[in-house]
């Protein structure tokens, strides 16, 4: 990693401090753990409140942090471990991750990191972080170990374990949950984990007040321009993510968007 990369992370890690400051002394706030699905679909709703997202978080972790209610202390300087930049910033996402005393306006959150994302634990301490196993570098063995993707057996039951943890703590928060669609998928392995996810997230709906659950109809799903990446989509995709986000504000009388500016030239 270049210095100028190096710290420029330091930076970002301090604006997540800052960030997390700000909402502790009571800044409205949406909650988000949500990849590239749900971020490239935020640009279309023009919020006017901050966004607090923790990519990478799988559902497992963030219910071992809001039991425990002690911070994940990863070590700033396993930055290194990481290829990209842009991958390490969700390691420090993780590293910073609070739950606070007031409650999100709206949590948006999408099946990603589920999907795809292996749990590292460190070999010293109790701390872990998910990651997709190819944006790690081989050294990082030396630190940490890990233990793969979570058991889609187990999806029902941890998700089911976080929701009610978190309806607890913020009964009159709704939740957006968003699936990745598979058509453009062709490796069995997450065809299969998708299909685990799509058979359970009725079922949870069932079980958690206020969970808004969609599933992204194939007909509008297709590659992005010139990106042959299987979780990468063509703007229709944005949109009807945006539009039924757009929805749930408008039923829950939520104030959480700017008005759209209108040219009149």
């Amino acid at each position: 990693m270049t210095l100028i990369n190096y710290l420029r992370l330091l930076k970002s890690n301090l604006q997540i401090i800052l960030f997390n400051k700000k909402i502790s002394l009571g800044s409205k706030y949406i909650l988000c753990r949500t990849a590239c699905l749900v971020n490239d679909s935020i640009p279309h709703l023009n919020f006017k409140i901050p966004v607090y997202n923790i990519q990478k978080m799988r559902i497992d972790g963030f219910f071992t942090i809001l039991t425990n209610g002690k911070k994940n202390l990863l070590p700033i300087l396993h930055i290194n471990f990481f290829h990209r930049a842009d991958i390490a910033k969700l390691f420090l996402q993780q590293r910073n991750i609070c739950f606070f005393n007031k409650a999100p306006e709206i949590f948006l959150i999408d099946s990603f990191a589920e999907l795809v994302d292996q749990k590292f634990i460190s070999l010293n301490d109790n701390s872990f972080f998910f990651s997709n196993y190819s944006d790690v570098k081989n050294e990082i063995q030396s630190k940490y170990k890990c233990i793969g993707l979570l058991d889609s057996n187990c999806f029902f039951s941890e998700y089911l374990l976080f929701f009610k943890k978190f309806r607890q703590l913020y009964p009159q928060t709704p939740v957006v949950y968003f699936l990745f669609p598979k058509k453009l998928e062709t490796r069995e392995l997450f065809l299969k984990r998708h299909n685990y996810l799509r058979d359970i997230l009725p079922l949870l709906q069932n079980e958690i007040e206020d969970f808004y659950f969609y599933d992204i109809p194939e007909k509008i799903v297709n590659h992005a321009q010139q990106d042959d990446f299987p979780y990468h989509y063509c703007d229709d995709v944005y949109k009807y993510v945006s539009s039924k986000i757009k929805n749930v504000i408008d039923a829950k009388k939520l104030n959480l968007t700017k008005p759209h500016q209108f040219n009149n030239d």
